[in-house]
């Protein structure tokens, strides 16, 4: 398998868990297929929440060891929700329902040797926002 395809199989299966949440078991929200977009969208695009957007893949690097090729890549998540009252009590809850959708996922877990997230959670007025970075370790033997 290529590099190319390894990176391609990380990010469908992160969009196959996202596309998942379905607000039963611990999820808090469900995302109907209307509110899932496979590329970064502004909040005054999107016209239902909550809303998850695939964003850039924020950067690959790779460092060849020998015969194997160490693979560092990321994307970014982007999530909105919206409420009057508590935006950013329900961006969190949004955050833990895409850090379960990925964590759970067995098959992402056997293509990465290591999975590491950063995030984080703001509010625009009664727009609660996401911002949530996947960063995966993969190895790839030519």
């Amino acid at each position: 398998m290529s590099v190319a395809n390894l990176e391609k199989n990380v990010y469908d299966r992160i969009v196959i868990q996202l596309k998942g949440i379905n607000g039963s078991g611990n999820y808090n929200f469900d995302i109907h297929e209307r509110d899932f977009h496979a590329k970064f969208k502004m909040v005054e695009e999107l016209h239902t929440f909550p809303s998850i957007c695939m964003g850039t893949q924020a950067g690959t690097s790779n460092s060849a060891r020998r015969d194997q090729w160490e693979i560092n890549t990321s994307w970014e998540i982007w999530g909105y929700v919206k409420d009057h009252n508590d935006p950013i009590g329900e961006a969190n809850k949004l955050l833990s329902d895409i850090r379960i959708a990925i964590c759970e996922d067995e098959h992402i877990n056997s293509l990465v040797t290591e999975l590491n997230f950063t995030s984080e959670v703001g509010a625009m007025s009664e727009i609660g926002v996401v911002l949530f970075i996947v960063k995966a370790n993969l190895h790839h033997v030519p």
